[in-house]
């Protein structure tokens, strides 16, 4: 037995970390374990050396505890911005799909009143529908050279129309159909140089021929002197080429004329808006069969 003790004491003189080891670690952690978990009688040493320990430590466990509670607000701190980064992420997304909305909403709204103008227009002229169908058709496309030239339709010879109908806009001529495929149109529009339609007055009743000038105005063609045609009547469809008359186009803005000229100059300005061109009605013969 003495021999093993003088073993394991060569073996901690042996080394500098076993030294250590013996003779502090262990030590002070015995000394600690005592101090904190054996109850000790008050006046005695090893309780006045408890209290004396316990006093020396205070500042250290006071700092340490000051550290971690420190620590732990600040990760408390970053958990919570890190959170609420991405709430506010979420509500940035969750805003622009309802501004998203409102703006899909708002169009509906807008597509909504246009179509009850076409649809008011319907009602208002029976007299036209007597002899004649009328198809819906959004507008799809437009001229790559000039808005004012020509539109495309979802309308097409599928939809049992062709070339020279009329297209309604708002109650008055947008234009006619011109180039027609299986599911689409071109629609020639009234403010085209290339319009040409005979028209009437409303108030004088004076027949002309109106052709399409710029995005504003047309020109009525011919028009001999002793023609009765007012600044401010209204400018119609005639009715001579099979579809209905009194469909209104412009109204005369301009007349003038200089003696010894054989024709008169009339610019009409026309009802249609190119630009807010979006829904049409095509009218259509009821003898007229699907392709």
């Amino acid at each position: 037995m003495i021999e093993f003790f003088k073993a394991l004491f060569r073996f901690i003189l042996s080394n500098i970390y076993t030294k250590i080891l013996f003779f502090f670690i262990i030590p002070i952690i015995f000394l600690i374990f005592i101090f904190l978990f054996v109850d000790t009688k008050k006046g005695s040493l090893i309780y006045s050396a408890k209290s004396i320990f316990l006093m020396v430590v205070y500042p250290v466990q006071k700092v340490g505890e000051g550290i971690y509670s420190f620590s732990k607000e600040k990760f408390s701190l970053l958990k919570d911005k890190s959170k609420l980064i991405k709430e506010n992420e979420i509500l940035k997304q969750e805003l622009g799909y309802l501004k998203f909305k409102i703006i899909e909403l708002k169009d509906k709204e807008i597509e909504n009143q246009q179509l009850k103008k076409l649809l008011n227009f319907t009602k208002q002229r029976q007299d036209i529908f007597n002899e004649l169908f009328y198809i819906t058709g959004k507008v799809i496309g437009i001229s790559s050279d000039n808005l004012f030239d020509f539109v495309v339709i979802n309308v097409g010879s599928l939809d049992g129309v062709s070339e020279g109908n009329f297209v309604i806009n708002d109650g008055y001529l947008a234009g006619i159909l011109t180039q027609v495929s299986r599911y689409s149109s071109s629609v020639l529009l009234v403010t085209n140089k290339n319009f040409k339609t005979t028209v009437r007055l409303r108030n004088t009743r004076e027949i002309a021929f109106f052709q399409g000038f710029n995005k504003n105005y047309g020109i009525l063609k011919f028009v001999r002197p002793e023609q009765d045609i007012r600044v401010g009547d209204v400018v119609e469809t005639a009715g001579f080429d099979g579809y209905p008359s009194g469909i209104p186009i412009g109204i005369v803005d301009s007349v003038d004329y200089q003696e010894g000229n054989f024709f008169k100059t009339v610019k009409v300005k026309v009802f249609l808006n190119p630009t807010k061109l979006e829904y049409v009605l095509v009218l259509k013969k009821k003898d007229e069969k699907r392709k």
